[in-house]
């Protein structure tokens, strides 16, 4: 005769209310630093990338700008030699025709390069050799500025480059403008209005500018009246470019 045996079924161990509440502690705590290491990583990849959106256009157009420079005309016709004309930059450069087009007359172009305040760019406007022939070297001067459409070299340029150096050493200097002519004796700034002549010419060309990225741009009214901050991801390129001396007669 088989004697039976009775199972005995104990409740299995579980965690108390406190361990409980303990742990959920623990886990809100780890969540929470991983999530300010998310924020911080979130928002550093962000200014990097605005920082170099806005490096990338501006030494685009910083090189343009060179490149043209480097290549500048001074004929003998002061009238016709580099200047600034309410803000922006004009002057001649020889292009050869496959840069031009096919069809051109020669190799003398008009270039003007321009921010325009309003809509926070800097724009580039070229006239090939026959439309300078035609409209500027007969008549001796340079068109009035802003007149066609232009190549938007630019955007989210600070109408006051001051807004990218803020509470730094360059807080002053940062207050140039555009474009400025350098004259004859090292340093001295000749105004876009003064007369040239032999002795008063222009011995170089001096470019400022201020961009950002359009983040930044969307939100610089928060930085407005602050003299200790900069805005966020801009940046000040300035550089000089030395003028030839004019052609002889």
């Amino acid at each position: 005769m088989k004697s039976g045996h009775l199972a005995i079924h104990r409740p299995s161990a579980g965690f108390s209310l406190l361990e409980v509440m303990v742990a959920s502690a623990v886990l809100a705590i780890v969540l929470t630093v991983l999530l300010g290491t998310l924020t911080t990583s979130l928002s550093l990849w962000r200014n990097t990338e605005g920082k170099l959106y806005s490096d990338r256009e501006a030494r685009a157009a910083e090189l343009l700008i060179a490149q043209d420079l480097s290549s500048v005309v001074m004929p003998t016709n002061p009238s016709l030699w580099p200047r600034t004309n309410q803000g922006s930059l004009q002057f001649l450069v020889t292009k050869p025709e496959d840069y031009q087009g096919a069809g051109e007359v020669g190799d003398v172009c008009f270039v003007e390069y321009r921010v325009d305040a309003g809509a926070n760019t800097l724009t580039r406007l070229f006239y090939p050799s026959e439309r300078t022939f035609t409209e500027i070297l007969r008549s001796g001067n340079f068109p009035a500025p802003g007149g066609g459409e232009g190549q938007i070299l630019a955007t989210n340029v600070l109408s006051d480059s001051r807004d990218a150096v803020r509470g730094l050493a360059l807080y002053r200097e940062a207050n140039r403008n555009s474009f400025v002519m350098l004259g004859t004796n090292t340093g001295t700034l000749l105004e876009h209005s003064g007369t040239y002549s032999s002795g008063n010419r222009p011995v170089a060309v001096e470019v400022n500018f201020a961009v950002t990225d359009p983040s930044s741009m969307a939100n610089r009214d928060l930085w407005e009246g602050r003299q200790d901050m900069k805005l966020r991801n801009a940046g000040l390129y300035s550089f000089r470019i030395n003028l030839p001396a004019p052609a002889t007669p």
